[in-house]
């Protein structure tokens, strides 16, 4: 079976940085992140891998969306593949000097 998945990220824009070579170090981020999914032996490599940032609806960091198929089919199991992909992208983010963005909650006690 066919299994998709899905991972969405937000980047903090202030954490953005031109490379010496004219790219960013977020395209840095999108290419790697794609060549470590693409040596994953779940991936379904009949399949593009798609790492993409794109505008912002909000107005608040930078939208970066994962997109691949993977062959795990238990679902306990693509739950826990992933999140391991989510943590995986999120833990390689400070290697790149970005930082995810987090809104602030400010409570009232």
């Amino acid at each position: 079976s066919l299994l998709v998945v899905n991972i969405a990220l937000t980047v903090d824009a202030m954490s953005l940085k031109k490379e010496e070579d004219g790219s960013t170090n977020l395209t840095k981020f999108r290419s790697d992140l794609t060549k470590a999914i693409s040596e994953d032996p779940h991936l379904n490599k009949k399949y593009s891998v798609i790492v993409k940032s794109k505008a912002s609806t909000t107005g608040f960091g930078i939208p970066v969306e994962v997109y691949f198929t993977t062959d795990v089919a238990d679902y306990t199991e693509y739950c826990n593949y992933t999140s391991e992909w989510t943590e995986k992208a999120l833990a390689m983010l400070p290697d790149y000097g970005l930082v995810p963005y987090q809104t602030r909650i400010n409570t009232l006690t």
